[in-house]
């Protein structure tokens, strides 16, 4: 069985095969990709329980007790990729704790130390304090005897309490010549 080819279906077999198939593919780079309405309300919504948490002093063990959340579905809604259902959780328990406190047994953060201002006189007296312990460091580290060292640390402990802070400076003071003061 012999098959015949015309010139025209030879010409079209050709063609197919000298043009390959092409997928076209667009990919967004993440320069173009925009945050729609949604995505920011997530992450304003994340950093505002974040700020609520962190005010309140409560730590994310604790609010994951009062929602029943895990940790990570917590971070990921302060991090804002939260659901609705779980936002609506911490929200409802953050509400509850500025409204009634913290539930009996349960301890508040810590808050981080804040920064304390300082006169100029007070300053000094501070500076004076912190080169008294230096020096008694150094003098603990260098003692010949446990029992020596023992006493510089004792006296270190005493100063860094305050507790002889402002008869330290005022002595330290009046043996600085007149025109360092």
């Amino acid at each position: 069985m012999t098959q015949t080819t015309t010139p025209e279906a030879t010409e079209a077999v050709e063609t197919e095969q000298a043009q390959p198939e092409t997928t076209e593919v667009t990919e967004t780079s993440p320069a173009e990709k925009q945050d729609g309405p949604d995505e920011r309300a997530l992450i304003e919504a994340g950093q505002k329980i974040l700020e609520r948490r962190k005010a309140l002093g409560l730590s994310r063990a604790n609010l994951c007790v009062l929602t029943g959340l895990t940790g990570a579905k917590l971070w990921r809604c302060e991090d804002g990729r939260g659901k609705p259902e779980e936002l609506e959780a911490i929200d409802k328990a953050l509400t509850e704790v500025e409204k009634n406190g913290l539930p009996e047994g349960m301890k508040a953060k810590k808050a981080k130390a804040t920064v304390k201002t300082v006169s100029w006189e007070e300053h000094e007296k501070l500076v004076i304090r912190l080169q008294m312990i230096t020096g008694l460091v150094d003098a603990a580290v260098e003692a010949k005897t446990r029992k020596d060292a023992n006493e510089f640390l004792a006296e270190i402990k005493r100063i860094a309490s305050g507790e002889i802070a402002e008869q330290a400076a005022e002595e330290a003071t009046d043996e600085q010549p007149q025109d360092a003061q």
